[in-house]
């Protein structure tokens, strides 16, 4: 499918085509009564209504639905389009309303304008975490207008990091750092437990700030900054002496998916099975809550024979790209 056929009405999906659409007109217009011609010329202008070209544009990147006079033509995707009615209760004067063709396609922007507003900065089009919580920030669509309302967040060499269906391409006031694929995970169901020791996990806080910090600076989950404890629930396992061993816990949280990330594990404690039975731990209770967890890791990465043995599957391929303020 053609960009060209991405916005396109059920009544006639002819309008994604001029050029076929004419041959088509044409065609019917040899095969019609001239009273019956007339009569559908009339019905063809008054029916047919386009939205802005900026609007289009910007359904076209980010899915979105865009309402005229009681009637929608709701983007399910960057590819596809239906016409709906809007006769639901909802607010006609609402033009364009924002609505994601899949949340998880674009799950930074979902999380900061969801259940994570409140930790979000920003306003249009880009949205960031706190410079001390993580680099992570979401754009409504990748377009030159999203980028200057992030820019307008943050200082000259600011580095973010964006999951994206396809690789970004930054306008000359940002400089392209780093690029690569993404694999997202989500786990509907888990996989049965493997007999292993049962370990005593506890629920970590602000108190244990400093510790997760080291162990992250020590194993290297991803980004964990000062204060990315305080992005979800933190779980750890701590040895007889009181030594933080390993840790995980959650990141981006959406409607109905919550992202279980910065697990890890320190070496010397490696072989206990503490990752596994951490994110079973959180699995457990965001399946008993009705969510689903997800998780996003490089291709390579061996741990992802972990997450498949916990039940993880891969749900599609994203691109990371880490871009600077220059």
């Amino acid at each position: 499918m053609t960009i060209g056929e991405a916005l396109h009405f059920t009544r006639d999906a002819s309008l994604a085509d001029p050029d076929r659409s004419r041959r088509s007109n044409a065609n019917r217009e040899l095969a019609r009564p001239i009273g019956v011609q007339a009569r559908a010329d009339r019905q063809s202008k008054s029916s047919r209504w386009r939205p802005p070209r900026a609007k289009r544009a910007l359904a076209f990147a980010s899915g979105v639905a865009i309402r005229r006079r009681g009637c929608a033509i709701r983007i399910k995707s960057p590819l596809t389009a239906e016409r709906t009615s809007a006769g639901d209760g909802s607010n006609s004067s609402d033009r364009f309303a924002m609505r994601p063709a899949d949340p998880l396609d674009n799950p930074i922007w979902s999380a900061l304008t969801g259940p994570q507003a409140s930790m979000a900065f920003g306003a249009g089009l880009a949205r960031r975490f706190a410079p001390d919580v993580s680099p992570l920030a979401g754009l409504a669509a990748p377009t030159a207008q999203a980028f200057a309302d992030l820019a307008a967040l943050a200082i000259p060499g600011a580095r973010f990091a964006f999951f994206s269906p396809d690789l970004l391409d930054p306008p000359p006031e940002w400089s392209l750092a780093h690029a690569e694929a993404l694999d997202q995970m989500l786990c509907r169901k888990q996989t049965p437990r493997r007999s292993r020791e049962p370990c005593a996990m506890l629920r970590l806080g602000d108190s244990d700030a400093s510790e997760m910090l080291a162990l992250a600076g020590l194993t290297a989950p991803g980004p964990f900054l000062t204060q990315t404890h305080r992005m979800g629930r933190f779980l750890g396992v701590r040895t007889d002496r009181g030594v933080l061993a390993a840790m995980a816990g959650e990141r981006l949280r959406l409607a109905d998916y919550v992202e279980i990330s910065a697990v890890c594990t320190a070496p010397e404690y490696r072989g206990r099975g503490y990752a596994e039975a951490l994110m079973r731990a959180l699995a457990d209770r965001l399946h008993a809550e009705g969510r689903t967890p997800i998780l996003h890791v490089l291709p390579a990465n061996p741990a992802r024979r972990l997450y498949e043995a916990i039940g993880f599957d891969l749900r599609r391929r994203l691109r990371l790209t880490i871009a600077v303020r220059s």
